[in-house]
């Protein structure tokens, strides 16, 4: 598709709000553009702002009526979009098909308008003659030269057709080449250039001695016997295998894979099969050894002595722990309990969980961590003497 420019003025340079044109394709046409489709010979309303419209339009003849207030009744002309890719404007168009002139009602100037019609037709006339003149002409030139004198069929020449023209497409001089076989076959015998003839069925044999190049034409003999051979050299697509027979494999399979040796594993009658511990993470995990890795995870997690901090002969333990921190209070009584270093304190707010007070359950207490660290045990009564409890809190993780 091509974009068509389109700006339209009056003689004074002004253009007209209501004024528009009409676009259609003089005949139906295959499409440029769009394989398989077919341009059709609708008009197209093309509305001008300022004067002004672009619109996409396929290559090819294209008819073109104005209609404006500056040229009434307008008769359609065509112009010829041209192939290619970009825009190009509806003037250009124009002064490639022809010098346009508006319309007019005189009965002078209409005269004058079929006078230089008719001059362009004879020009276009003489040419075309002239075309034709050539072309006769050079007809001439290559029927004379194609003639050339054919030698009676003497005895020499028995056997022997004599073109009118080189098979390769020249004609500088005739080519001599022997007629075909009687028995319409060609023969493992001395390279010789020939016709073959057909017989009356239209067939043409060829010995399978003389096909001896991958470009040589075969026959239904050497086409059946490789077909056979390939069927006999194929497996049948259900078949068996001895483990012998595969490279690379012990002689018999087993249920169980043994480390560094290649083998083929089968399954039990039970459909189980073993396999030793995995060593790499892409070998199979067996079951052993994936109980003993769900025992590892199960078991106790030792901490570190650097990552723990105990008080009150540890009735108040706090265990650091990955990113998390875990406070234990047992037999705590009332009061501040020491200040905890920077890699155990809560990053943003103070941090407080529940006690319970084996002396009065009914009055809870509560243990605070603070930003700062500073660890305090209390009690909503004073009848509870000592607390227990336990919690959980995310530490400041950037501090190690």
């Amino acid at each position: 598709m091509r974009t068509l420019i389109i700006d339209l003025r009056d003689v004074g340079g002004k253009p007209h709000p209501e004024d528009y044109v009409l676009l259609q394709a003089p005949a139906l046409r295959g499409s440029a553009d769009f394989t398989g489709a077919v341009i059709m010979t609708a008009p197209v309303h093309v509305d001008l702002t300022d004067g002004k419209a672009e619109i996409q339009v396929e290559p090819g003849p294209l008819l073109v009526q104005i209609r404006t207030k500056s040229v009434r009744g307008s008769a359609p002309f065509e112009v010829v979009v041209p192939e290619g890719t970009g825009p190009v404007a509806l003037r250009t168009c124009m002064e490639r098909s022809f010098q346009y002139r508006p319309s007019v009602e005189s009965a002078v100037a209409a005269d004058a308008d079929r006078a230089y019609a008719a001059w362009q037709g004879a020009i276009t006339a003489e040419r075309a003659a002239e075309v034709a003149a050539k072309k006769a002409e050079a007809a001439v030139e290559n029927a004379t030269a194609a003639v050339q004198p054919t030698p009676p069929a003497t005895a020499t020449v028995q056997g022997k057709i004599q073109l009118a023209g080189d098979l390769t497409g020249t004609a500088a001089e005739p080519k001599v080449i022997t007629a075909g076989d009687v028995d319409f076959s060609i023969h493992h015998d001395a390279p010789r250039a020939a016709f073959v003839k057909t017989r009356a069925d239209g067939q043409i044999a060829i010995t399978t001695p003389s096909i001896t190049k991958p470009a040589h034409a075969t026959n239904k003999d050497y086409v059946d016997k490789a077909d056979n051979k390939l069927r006999l050299e194929k497996a049948d697509k259900e078949h068996t295998h001895q483990l012998r027979d595969i490279q690379g494999l012990p002689p018999v399979a087993s249920t169980f894979l043994t480390p560094g040796q290649s083998s083929l594993m089968i399954r039990s009658d039970t459909g189980h099969a073993d396999a030793s511990d995995p060593v790499t993470a892409t070998h199979i995990a067996n079951k052993g050894y994936v109980d003993t890795k769900i025992k590892e995870v199960n078991r106790r997690l030792d901490v570190p002595e650097e990552d723990m901090v105990r008080w009150d002969d540890g009735g108040i333990v706090f265990s650091r722990i990955g990113a998390m921190v875990w406070a234990v209070v047992g037999a705590a009584a009332a009061g501040v309990k020491g200040t905890l270093p920077p890699k155990f304190r809560p990053p943003h707010r103070d941090v407080d969980f529940f006690l319970t007070s084996p002396e009065k359950r009914s009055a809870p207490g509560w243990c605070t961590i603070t930003k700062e660290g500073v660890v305090s045990v209390n009690f909503s009564d004073p009848a509870a003497k000592t607390g227990y409890g336990m919690g959980m809190y995310i530490r400041d993780f950037a501090i190690d």
